[in-house]
């Protein structure tokens, strides 16, 4: 199946299905729509730098009966991702041109195009259930849905494309999802321009000749320098095809990243070479280091050549070349020029150089040989004026800026941030503070739970952790009257009237009162659940605490607690309240300043006291394990290891 073929890494394969009508030789259609189609796009790319491999396609025979016949394409982009997305465009105006061509594009991620728009494509749609549902057709993204094919089923290319031609209206994706794609395809095809940097470089008479003829080789030539082997330092020690000796000054075009590769690449060359580089911090530095990268990349170019000269083509009688050019003429790429006028023969010599590099399979081994073919071609074939380069040294445009190869911490910042916040960011942050909302409501709640929740001698336990042993002890025995003579020994006392009553020797007989009560409690033969001693605990053991949080209010303890806020109009009257003694009696006693605390005293919330503690606990654990993690885990909760997040 075509589009289930593994894409290598840094590599986009694009497959294309024009609709064949009743043709009687599928392959024989093929081939000439695929020139069409070459020719359509011939002005667009013949400016194009590639990275590594440019835009190419095959013909491909039915495969089975699940694969109709159709044309595919596979380039190698390496490290510019740019030249996959340029692929997209091309292939996006060639489904504007011929309204029955179907387009599949795929890399090494399986559909990229839904990664671009993941935050939009529909939940369901994800790498598994993907295959064979993602298409460009009439210039924009389609997806077959779960309503044309059920998402249990991966649907046949056939059927896919059967699907496609007879509902369109129904697969195109969303508005969402095709703005998300197309903002990724944003000032193409113009922009390719801003992506170039040029500058002079000092290279051989001879390399320079062959860079203006076919600028394109640039790419080719940087990558063979880059990815070099030890085994080929003995060619860049001999310099058999360009040697150092008529080196000149010319300007070289390439893409911000050829650039950079090349600038940031150390090279020494060896000496007996005859390579003489100025210094380092030179002006001439970096034109000079540019150019001995270049004509070593050339050079191992020239001697990766194995022989393989191919076979000549034939023009006049070339079919294939007959409708290429026929498809150019029509497209006025000649742009009105008379047959045999200096531009239209370099016009059709960029056309043959162009269809000649159209004519290697997909499938065999590429790019190199390939360049290495045109290196030597050009050797042999160009002919060099060194005088005529001598003289356009001196109306040379200045080297741009490379600046922008410099990126401050603030810049990188800003750009991470543009790539990773998409999206409706009001939303998210909405999202956000709703879990967090329900993330410390889920806390409160359940050390609420747990602190209320009654436990055995076995130790406590997490309500709801343990169900089965609570249903075993669901059935208890209750004697209702040894209960209620238990709870009001132990828990029956009156608040002490004052500081000296509470003081007293006296409290040493309640607590042998509380003694005796629990022994006569454990002698007696009753368990039980139940408040039947609350209502009385109430009122006393509610007002003693009271007090005591009061007293702790002003310490280094009470101050650590949150506190709910004061009702307004008590703190507006207890305010003008304040002004008015300090009018009338200056010298207040210790007592009403007493009285004026207890009056400013705020209640303790106890729910965000417990939060902030526990949640400082867990910070305190640095995501190693702690008990606050502990505790939390056994209520269901888990929190992120950065709390912050």
């Amino acid at each position: 199946m075509a589009a289930a073929t593994v894409v290598e890494d840094d590599s986009v394969r694009y497959y294309l299905f024009p609709k064949i009508y009743n043709s009687t030789d599928d392959k024989t259609y093929l081939e000439k729509k695929k020139y069409e189609y070459l020719a359509k796009l011939f002005p667009l790319t013949s400016s194009y730098i590639w990275q590594n491999e440019c835009f190419n396609l095959g013909v491909v025979d039915a495969v089975n009966d699940d694969v109709p016949p159709h044309m595919e394409g596979i380039t190698y982009y390496g490290e510019n991702i740019e030249d996959e997305w340029f692929i997209v465009f091309l292939l996006l105006q060639l489904t504007e041109e011929d309204d029955d061509l179907i387009v599949q594009v795929q890399d090494s991620d399986g559909d990229f195009l839904l990664i671009e728009a993941a935050d939009q494509i529909p939940k369901w749609l994800n790498p598994d259930s993907s295959q064979n549902r993602v298409f460009l057709y009439r210039g924009v993204v389609h997806i077959l849905s779960t309503d044309q094919i059920p998402q249990e089923q991966t649907p046949t290319l056939l059927a896919s494309l059967s699907t496609l031609r007879k509902a369109s209206h129904n697969t195109r994706a969303s508005p969402a999802v095709q703005c998300a794609i197309f903002s990724r395809l944003e000032g193409y095809p113009e922009r390719h321009h801003a992506l170039q940097h040029n500058t002079q470089c000092f290279l051989p008479a001879t390399a320079a000749a062959i860079l203006q003829h076919d600028p394109q080789l640039i790419g080719p030539a940087v990558n063979a320098f880059v990815s070099r082997d030890p085994s080929e330092a003995k060619v860049l020690r001999a310099m058999r095809y360009f040697p150092p000796e008529t080196r000149v000054m010319c300007n070289v075009c390439f893409t911000r990243c050829l650039y950079a590769q090349l600038r940031q690449h150390r090279y020494v060359p060896d000496r007996r070479t005859g390579w003489n580089l100025p210094p380092n911090n030179a002006p001439q530095f970096v034109s000079h280091d540019l150019g001995l990268k270049l004509a070593c990349g050339l050079e191992i170019l020239a001697a990766a050549k194995e022989g393989r000269n191919g076979a000549s083509i034939d023009y006049c009688r070339d079919v294939r070349w007959k409708c290429f050019l026929e498809s150019l003429t029509s497209k006025g790429y000649f742009k009105g020029e008379l047959e045999g006028s200096l531009l239209y023969q370099k016009l059709l010599q960029d056309a043959k150089e162009y269809f000649a590099q159209s004519l290697d399979d997909v499938s065999c081994t590429r790019m190199r040989t390939q360049a290495g073919d045109r290196v030597v071609h050009l050797l042999n074939t160009l002919d060099v004026n060194l005088e005529k380069l001598k003289e356009m040294e001196k109306n040379l445009k200045p080297s741009d800026d490379d600046a922008w190869m410099d990126i401050t911490p603030d810049e990188l910042e800003a750009l991470l941030s543009r790539y990773s916040l998409r999206g409706d960011q009001a939303d998210k942050e909405s999202i956000r503070n709703s879990k967090n909302t329900q993330l410390g409501s889920a806390i409160t709640k359940g050390l609420e739970s747990f602190v209320h929740h009654t436990s055995d001698y076995s130790g406590a336990e997490v309500p709801g952790t343990n169900s089965k042993k609570t249903v075993e002890k669901a059935t208890v025995t209750l004697n209702a009257d040894a209960f209620c003579d238990a709870v009001s020994a132990i828990l029956d006392f009156k608040l002490p009237p004052s500081d000296e009553d509470s003081s007293s020797m006296s409290s040493y007989g309640d607590e042998d009162d509380y003694l005796g009560g629990e022994q006569d409690y454990e002698n007696k033969d009753c368990t039980a659940e139940g408040s039947g001693g609350a209502d009385k605990l109430v009122p006393n053991m509610m007002t003693y605490m009271d007090l005591m949080d009061r007293e702790l209010a002003a310490t280094d303890v009470g101050l650590s607690f949150e506190r709910l806020p004061a009702p307004s109009r008590n703190r507006e009257k207890h305010q003008v309240e304040k002004e008015t003694r300090k009018m009338a009696a200056p010298r207040a006693t210790a007592d009403s300043d007493d009285d004026s605390d207890l009056e400013d005293y705020q209640p303790v919330d106890v729910d965000l006291t417990a939060l902030k503690n526990i949640l400082l606990s867990y910070s305190s654990q640095e995501g190693l394990p702690g008990p606050a993690g502990n505790v939390l885990s056994s209520m269901g909760i888990h929190l992120p290891p950065d709390l912050e997040s």
